[in-house]
């Protein structure tokens, strides 16, 4: 009898041992992107540029050491729409918080000195955010100035 209790209980560890072998580890918790989506518009006419460029600029902590962070998106497509992506966590450990969006550059002559109506100097913080699976969506405000000088953006 004891040597079919022994029997059983190494049959059940090889068991455990088989299950845990072909587990596999624990993925670590993907800690997020931010995306920020906006338009580029131009106060005349209330057009979009095409080929401007948005700065996402955040406050990077990494345990109680604060630094800036921005990126530049790529040029807007022909509707002034640009996307700008990164990831929520740095590699050197930087969580990115405080997040806002501004005018880079505008490749027109007539509508390429920035103004600051809705922020588009100071920077628009972010004001939507969407949580899915694995992405936070965040809508930057648009860049639509309404100054009165004809070479504003």
């Amino acid at each position: 009898m004891a040597r079919s209790s022994i029997i059983l209980c190494l049959v059940a560890l090889s068991f455990v041992a088989m299950a845990s072998a072909t587990t596999p580890a624990p993925k670590k918790k993907d800690p997020g992107h931010i995306i920020v989506q906006g338009t580029i518009l131009c106060k005349q006419g209330n057009k979009p540029i095409a080929g401007a460029k948005a700065n996402l600029t955040c406050v990077g902590d990494a345990n109680g050491k604060r630094s800036v962070v921005t990126v530049i998106s790529n040029p807007t497509d022909a509707k002034g729409v640009y996307v700008i992506g990164v990831p929520a966590t740095l590699p050197t450990g930087e969580k990115l918080i405080h997040c806002k969006v501004s005018l880079k550059s505008s490749p027109l002559a007539t509508c390429k000195v920035p103004t600051n109506e809705n922020n588009g100097i100071k920077g628009f913080g972010l004001t939507k955010v969407l949580e899915m699976t694995k992405i936070v969506l965040s809508e930057g405000g648009d860049d639509d100035d309404d100054d009165d000088d004809n070479n504003n953006v």
